[in-house]
């Protein structure tokens, strides 16, 4: 049996635009839980904007501070059914107005997030719609993502880092895509999960090309991003055990393998399109699986459920 909040939390709460999340509704989350999976954000829109705003509005319950997170199996924090598939807004026979409407590449960027961050994936498009199944069907059936989502080594994932350069965008929300807010979002995000084997899954997501624009002072981003595997193996696992010193280096989304790295990883910020994803999967050296990709593949990992079609 499968209950979800759908936005239901204590008495004088609003779970979906409570901002932070209201004491009352982290206490009941952290004891009792009453649902599977729990709703944190306002209803997402066919628009990049909106899938990066409902994530991070995520972040209270992946909190990484030794304690246990929020968002952990048989409770899940839950941003919201997926857009993978979905291009245009339910305008009740309305012409869609926003220019910033998901593509293939943004389809595979938001699978991504979710699947790093163990978000619940419930597809929302028409699936007798066999011309978009097929097209959807690399990115809802990669089974290395669907890995990384599924298994459970002690964290959900984490935000771990920010570029320094913001931009205020216009947000939208809820699936006729009419509603929006403004919003202030990095130019691109780092999440990091633990998985099998002691790996670590990591993303980069380029939320928009800077270009010279950006709201704060702060010098652009550099052409590449760095992290000490220090810094990406920190988050508790239940093996509990220290970070590498070497890692095995896969490309999650175009199924390579890519060597091995030595105490850092960089990523090539520059190579990575606007509000697309690079998608690694770092495995110890010395790691031993029978796949050879560090990440255990379990059977029934997407949910299905339609949007209400016009």
């Amino acid at each position: 049996i499968l209950v979800e909040s759908c936005g239901n939390g204590p008495a004088g709460t609003n779970p979906k635009k409570d901002l932070p999340p209201m004491p009352a509704y982290l206490e009941q989350l952290s004891t009792t839980c009453p649902w599977s999976f729990y709703r944190v954000s306002v209803d997402l829109a066919p628009q990049f904007f909106s899938v990066v705003y409902n994530l991070n509005r995520a972040l209270p319950f992946l909190k990484f501070d030794g304690s246990k997170p929020l968002s952990r199996p048989g409770c899940w924090a839950y941003p919201d059914m997926l857009m993978v598939g979905v291009s245009v807004p339910r305008h009740s026979g309305h012409a869609p107005h926003d220019p910033n409407l998901l593509d293939y590449r943004q389809w595979e960027s938001h699978f991504a997030m979710w699947a790093i961050t163990s978000s619940p994936l419930i597809l929302g498009f028409d699936l007798t719609n066999e011309t978009l199944l097929k097209t959807t069907w690399p990115i809802i059936a990669n089974e290395e993502m669907l890995a990384i989502s599924q298994v459970w080594r002690g964290h959900p994932g984490r935000l771990v880092a920010n570029a320094s350069v913001y931009k205020v965008v216009d947000a939208s929300h809820g699936s006729p895509g009419t509603q929006f807010t403004t919003e202030s979002l990095p130019s691109w995000q780092a999440w990091a999960k633990p998985v099998a084997n002691g790996g670590v899954a990591l993303l980069v997501v380029k939320v928009w090309e800077e270009d010279g624009e950006g709201i704060s002072d702060a010098p652009p981003s550099p052409s590449s991003l760095s992290w000490t595997l220090g810094e990406l193996f920190q988050a508790p696992t239940e093996e509990g055990r220290a970070p590498p010193t070497t890692v095995k280096v896969r490309d999650v989304l175009h199924h390579t393998n890519n060597g091995t790295a030595t105490d850092k990883i960089t990523v090539d910020l520059d190579a990575i399109p606007e509000r697309g994803a690079v998608f690694l999967l770092l495995t110890p050296a010395t790691a031993s699986t029978a796949s050879g990709d560090g990440v255990e593949v379990s059977t029934n990992l997407v949910s299905l459920q339609q949007h209400d079609f016009p």
